[in-house]
């Protein structure tokens, strides 16, 4: 008896030890109270809901973007109570819209859909006015459908008006661009040889599979069928093994194979 209670301690305490290493530490982007749209002190970046991709570069700093422009409701910092406008109604705070020079008479608001990223020494960097590697500046007007990190370490950003955009993670700057087939992006994959696997939200579209040195469109998954509505997708490293997560119809997940 004594032998069966010592074995089942060492279980108990072999459990506990596999376990016990995960722990909830806290959100690393906080744009809103949980269940309310009230500032605390915890929000470290005000407004941030949506984020529809987050990846992770090759210094540890953590990239998310979100799908939506974020906004917030004005308040007071030192009474935490919303400032309201002459009818009593909360007013609404959008960080990142721009305004634009249209004309020489006219401007326009536009609305930008940054990238941020929380560096390693816990501070926030947001990309809204971008740069290519050629010096040409660049604005993102887009939300985001889904990033990932390639087999060079760039960032691939997919954004919803159908760009495929690959950032060198050191230099934050823009390498290239692609327009994805389609037109719709949802989240890529990439795999260890350098491929990014880029779906089109919507079923019936190719998989466009693009070398990850130049951006350019290398080959197609050209069967994604029955799929109708393409959430989000895999794949093994060698890329041989494709898995495409369907919302609607099959309501499942497919698997695609090429031994090339």
């Amino acid at each position: 008896m004594k032998k069966l209670l010592m074995i089942g301690f060492v279980l108990c305490l072999s459990a506990m030890t596999l376990f016990a290493g995960w722990q909830y530490d806290g959100n690393v982007f906080c744009g809103w109270e949980t269940a309310t749209n009230q500032w605390r002190d915890g929000v470290n970046l005000q407004g941030f809901k949506n984020p529809y991709g987050v990846t992770v570069d090759q210094e540890g700093n953590i990239w998310a973007a979100a799908y939506y422009q974020r906004y917030y409701y004005d308040f007071d910092p030192e009474t935490g109570e919303y400032i309201l406008d002459d009818e009593g109604n909360k007013i609404r705070v959008w960080p990142d819209d721009i305004e634009v020079q249209i004309t020489p008479d006219s401007t326009a608001i536009w609305g930008t859909y940054p990238i941020f990223i929380m560096n390693t020494d816990g501070t926030i960097d947001i990309l809204q006015f971008i740069e290519w590697e050629d010096g040409t500046p660049d604005t993102l007007l887009s939300g985001c459908r889904g990033m990932t990190t390639d087999a060079n370490g760039n960032i691939i950003h997919c954004t919803a008006d159908g760009t495929v955009w690959q950032f060198d993670a050191l230099t934050r700057k823009v390498k290239a661009t692609y327009a994805l087939s389609g037109g719709a992006p949802a989240r890529p994959a990439a795999d260890e040889w350098g491929y990014i696997y880029c779906p089109d939200l919507f079923g019936g579209n190719p998989i466009d599979v693009l070398d990850c040195e130049d951006m350019t469109l290398y080959t197609q998954v050209t069967d994604n069928q029955p799929c109708s509505v393409t959430r989000g997708i895999t794949c093994n490293p060698s890329g041989n093994d494709v898995f495409v997560g369907c919302n609607g119809a099959p309501y499942g997940v497919l698997h695609y194979h090429s031994d090339d």
